[in-house]
Formats: structure tokens, sequence, C-alpha cells
């Protein structure tokens, strides 16, 4: 296994009821024989090792196992309808680790009327041994098959690549890269936006720590406890809903942009996402992760197998301009992309970082002649708390926040998706200026807003308030001490830790206010205040 299989293997074991790990896939091809079509399908699967790769117990550790090269057949079915994304989901079910084929695949046939039929080609792989790079390859090869060719198969298999990972773990070079690892990671840990209010019913038992069956011992040991955190808010005995909010952003502006400052568009929406969430969580640091497809080395490039590599990857601090930090992450993921070979479950394990936000770029790996099109078949089950999916096309972006409806609410989904399509619209606006020469009056980063300027006036209307009849002569200290005379034992702040009453709350103020005049401060100076919304916020501005 390589390391990265060994990370999903084991959170397998932990969630075999879910469909958290398949890879499901619909090619209707209209008019086309579907026996034709099973045949070439059966063609391309005996050409690659990975179709035929199961899972065996050896001298006490789980690894990879190739079967036999007899070519697999593959069923036709009849339907007296045509069958939709919700038919096909219904088709896909888990994979359980003892399986002896970690792929399915059927056509499915439909006749529309007497002359004209749709073929559906339905492929449900295990994600253990096929990826979303793989799913293009295979239906290239596919469409070569159809127009008479022959399948270019691999050279270097997935086998062969678990093989020379391997002898990487033990070379100075892994500790090289580790060490590198160490670095760039020190000082901050992964982000995570907190729970919706609402969702509190079963975040609270997910987020719980539980008992979990030991695979350490047939897993090689040292990457199964690193796979914890990637399941530490799913509860195991059951499959959590995923919820979806899709988006569409402009394209023109990005295009334009990525071209003049050399980035690429999966570089620009990156930035733009990570700088949403320092935003929203008021820190200049954020860690979140970023999906690769794994494929540096070129001869993998034509390889079906499980490739792909999960990344963590820090927002950039200090960066005046969008462009200048689209710019500093661009060489960060240069630099992250050279040492993917260290896996996402050894830096769990090393560091700590945790799969709770992902950040995937997808698209563009595969066309289909014949009148082909494909169906998308949504899965039921998150495979992390948030994930941002991109899927360029040829004139938008398509953003697709899939996130746990356990942990998270539509309402707030919607408001983060809206917040990151104006911020990545601004961004490229800017792009835009620059070239017509406006730099000068273009506004710095943090001043791009987040919400358009209807969005701006509604908010700022929520806190137009009615006049309210006061005596001016009182100040805010006089009224809040006629309250600890009248009210003292009532409360009068409350945070998420704790509450204070009056009295208490006068109390405290009145040692605080001590402390100061004994520390040299006088009526008239400027006391800084600044501290998170907790009752010591209260207690600060009243002892000033």
């Amino acid at each position: 296994m390589t390391e990265n299989q060994r990370g999903i293997y084991v959170d397998w074991l932990r969630n075999q009821n879910t469909t958290q790990y398949n890879i499901p896939g619909v090619v209707r091809f209209p008019d086309l024989d579907p026996r034709r079509l099973a045949a070439a399908v059966e063609k391309v699967i005996a050409a690659h090792k990975a179709f035929r790769i199961r899972f065996v117990e050896k001298d006490g550790e789980i690894v990879q196992e190739v079967g036999n090269g007899e070519r697999g057949t593959v069923e036709v079915i009849e339907l007296d309808r045509e069958p939709d994304a919700d038919f096909f989901a219904s088709q896909v079910r888990p994979f359980a680790p003892s399986d002896s084929s970690l792929v399915r695949i059927k056509i499915f046939q439909s006749s529309t009327s007497t002359s004209h039929f749709n073929s559906y080609l339905f492929l449900d792989i295990h994600h253990t041994v096929f990826d979303g790079v793989s799913m293009g390859v295979f239906l290239n090869e596919l469409m070569l098959v159809l127009d008479g060719g022959e399948p270019q198969g691999e050279e270097y298999a997935l086998t062969d690549a678990a093989v020379d990972e391997e002898k990487y773990l033990k070379g100075p070079e892994c500790a090289e890269d580790e060490k590198w690892f160490e670095r760039y990671l020190d000082g901050v840990e992964s982000t995570r936006i907190d729970p919706s209010v609402g969702a509190a019913a079963s975040v609270g038992a997910a987020s719980l720590p539980r008992e979990e069956k030991d695979v350490s011992s047939i897993t090689g040991g040292r990457d199964a406890s690193a796979t914890r955190d990637a399941s530490a808010t799913r509860d195991a005995s059951a499959a959590l809903a995923c919820g979806r909010v899709v988006r569409k952003l402009a394209g023109a502006g990005i295009t334009a942009f990525c071209k003049d400052h050399g980035v690429s568009p999966s570089d620009y929406l990156l930035t733009a996402f990570t700088e949403l969430l320092k935003r929203i969580g008021r820190s200049e640091d954020v860690l979140i992760n970023f999906v690769s497809a794994g494929r540096t080395d070129p001869s993998v490039a034509g390889t079906i197998g499980m490739f792909v590599k999960t990344l963590p990857i820090r927002g950039v601090k200090d960066a005046k301009t969008f462009a200048e930090a689209a710019s500093k992450l661009h060489l960060d993921v240069l630099d992250l992309l050279d040492r993917s070979r260290v896996s996402y479950a050894r830096l769990s394990e090393l560091f700590g970082v945790r799969p709770d936000i992902l950040f995937a770029y997808e698209g563009g790996i595969f066309e289909l002649p014949h009148g082909a099109s494909l169906i998308e078949v949504p899965l039921d089950t998150p495979k992390a708390p948030l994930s941002v999916v991109v899927n360029p096309g040829p004139d938008d972006f398509k953003i697709t926040f899939e996130y746990d409806r356990a942990l998270y609410s539509a309402a707030d989904m919607e408001r983060l998706a809206s917040m990151f399509v104006t911020l990545a619209e601004g961004c490229g606006r800017i792009g835009e200026a620059e070239k017509v020469g406006e730099s000068e009056s273009l506004p710095l980063l943090r001043d791009i807003p987040l919400v358009s300027s209807e969005e701006a006036e509604k908010i700022l209307a929520l806190s137009y308030g009615g006049d309210l009849e006061y005596d001016a002569t009182k100040t805010f200290v006089n009224m809040f001490h006629a309250n600890v005379i009248t009210r003292s034992f009532a409360t009068a702040v409350v945070d998420s830790e704790c509450s204070l009453t009056y009295g208490e709350l006068d109390e405290r103020s009145n040692a605080l206010s001590a402390a100061l005049v004994e520390r040299g401060v006088v009526a008239g100076d400027f006391v800084a205040v600044k501290l998170p919304r907790t009752v010591d916020f209260i207690v600060a501005v009243l002892a000033v």
C-alpha cells in the first residue's frame, strides 16, 4: 500500500457503512450499441491493474494484491424507463474491505422510441484504487477503443508506485521533507468554521472522544492513529447527510488576472478562499487543505490508481494586495508539491493537521465525443466537514460548497458561498483596473468587500432603531450603578463560559479600576482594551 491508501483504508474500516470513499460516474451514450460499449469497457479494464486490486492480510499486515489477468464481464441491463441521477445514486453502495473487487461497472440500456435508445455506462469504484484523474484516463481510453484503437495501458502501475514510495520512506529525502513541513507548519493549527447554531445536537455527540476499533495491527501501524482526526467529527455508526450550495463565478476577470500575474485559477481561488477565512475568523493565520492530482511524475500521467494528494496550506500573511498574496501562495503550492510524497496521514501524525476544510480544483481532464454526456451522481456522505470544489467551464467557474449537515446549516453555507463569490469577483475587478492604469487608487486586500453594496445597505439598516427617550444628563456608568442598587442579583452579562450579576460585575470592574489607578492611570488617559467577546470585555470597559 501507499501511505495515502493506508490512511483511507484505516478510515474506511471505521466508516464501512458509508459511501464517502466511493467514486461514482455515469456517461450517457445516445444510440450506441450497449454490447459494443461493454466490449470496449472490458478492453480498458484488462489494460490496467488497478481494476483487479483487492486487499488481503499477509503476515499480520494488509497489502494490496493484483488478481489474475482474466477479463471481467460487464453486465448489460435493460430498463423500461429513462434513468435519472436519483436512480444511479441508488446504485452506489458501500464497499467492504473484504470484497474481492473494488470496482462495479454496469451498462443500462433504455429505449426512448422504436428507433432511438440510450446506453448508460455506470461506474462505482473505491477511492483506494481510483481517483478523479483516473476517471479521465479511463474515459479517454474508452473513447479511443470506440474509435477503433487499442487502450494505451500503463508501464508503471499503482503497485509500482507503492514499492517506490516504500524506498522513499526509508531514505534521507523523506526525513528532509518532514523537516521542511515542521518549519512550514510551526505555530499554526488547522482552521475550522464553528458549527452552526441549531446543529449542536449532533455535533456534541460526534465531537466527544469515543472508543475506536484498534486497526493499527493490521494496517502497518504507524499511520493508523493519524487518520483519527479525519473521522473525529463523524459518527461511525451512521452516514451523515451531505448538503450542497452551488454558485457560478464569472471567469473573464479571473482568467485575465491569472495571465497577467503568472498564477493559475486554482491559486487565485485558493487565495480568495483563505482570505475569506481570515476575515470571518478574525485571524491572520489560516491553515486548510488543498487537493492535488499527485501526478507530478510523468510516468503516472496515464496510470489508473489512487495518486491524489491532500496537502495542508497556510494563507498568506501580511500581503497588502491580492496580487501579492496570490503570487506568494503560488510559490507555496510549488514548494508543497515538491514534497507531496509525505502522506497526509503522516503529517497528521507528526503535526496534528486535520481535514476540517478541503479545497479541490477539478475539471478539464477528459473529452467526451460520440455525443456522450456526463451525469453527476452526488454522494450522501461528506468527505470532510466542509469542502469547496471548483469546476472550470468555458466562461465561468462552478463553485460547490459541500458540507456536513450535522455541523452546518444551509443558511450559513449560503452566506459563506455568497461572500466567497463577492470577494473573488472583487479581486478580479482589481486586476481589470490594474490593466487600465488605475492601480494607484486600488483598495488594499483587506478592504475588498465580502458583501455587495445592496447587502451592505441591508446590514446597516438593521442598526437603525427608533428614538428612545432617556435622561441625557446621565452617563452609561450612572445607569449601570442604578441597576447595581435596584437589581444587584439580576444577570447583567453572559458569554459562552459564564455569567455575572450586576453586583458581581460591579465588584470585578471596581477591582480592575483600582488596579489601573495603582499603575498611574488618571482621568483623561487613554486605555486600550483588546479582548474577545467575553464578560471580561464588559468588566474592562466599566473599569476604564
